[in-house]
């Protein structure tokens, strides 16, 4: 806050820092599907108070049908079935009575996958074209294997045979949740 004024023809001022400050909390976290168990997700809350205050509380609200809460720090909840839900954190300034929300919508899934390939008896040097596709889920990238062997990554992905015999073909995926799904 500063003031100032004139008198004399001269300016005179006075400044008082600080003399308001805001202890607002600040709502914030992070989730994390179990790739092994896909109802069941892990929060860490990263919440925190401008000026370094420690006195929080938090609630935390699902998403659920049932509307479940929680007021543990980093909780972890297993939802009831697949789908699309919003966590939502509350952190409260028990102190001074004034909270904030933050929200994040997530989608627990498990995507099936499958592939085609364009034929499947070849002659030796011939090349083959394989088609990834993915049911119940969204898939970020894609990884191909020939033989347990890395080739390539994406939807699609083409292969020459220059070895006679059965061949493995391995198709993994990379969702939305930094699960893999081979």
């Amino acid at each position: 806050v500063s003031q100032s004024r004139y008198h004399n023809f001269c300016w005179d001022s006075v400044v008082k820092d600080p003399l308001i400050r805001v202890d607002l909390p600040k709502a914030d976290f992070e989730y994390k599907v179990s790739c092994d168990t896909p109802l069941k997700v892990n929060f860490t809350n990263k919440s925190y108070g401008y000026y370094g205050i420690s006195n929080l509380s938090y609630k935390w609200y699902f998403g659920d049908p049932a509307n479940t809460t929680s007021t543990v720090l980093h909780p972890s909840f297993v939802y009831p079935s697949l789908g699309n839900y919003t966590a939502m954190l509350v952190a409260f300034n028990d102190t001074l009575n004034c909270s904030d929300t933050f929200k994040i919508p997530f989608t627990l899934q498990v995507p099936q996958l499958s592939f085609t390939a364009s034929d499947t008896t070849i002659c030796k040097d011939e090349w083959v074209n394989f088609t990834g596709s993915v049911t119940n889920g969204i898939v970020i990238d894609y990884f191909w294997y020939v033989d347990n062997v890395y080739q390539n990554f994406g939807a699609t992905f083409s292969h020459q045979f220059l070895t006679p015999g059965f061949h493995t073909i391995k198709m993994t995926t990379y969702d939305i949740n930094n699960c893999t799904t081979n």
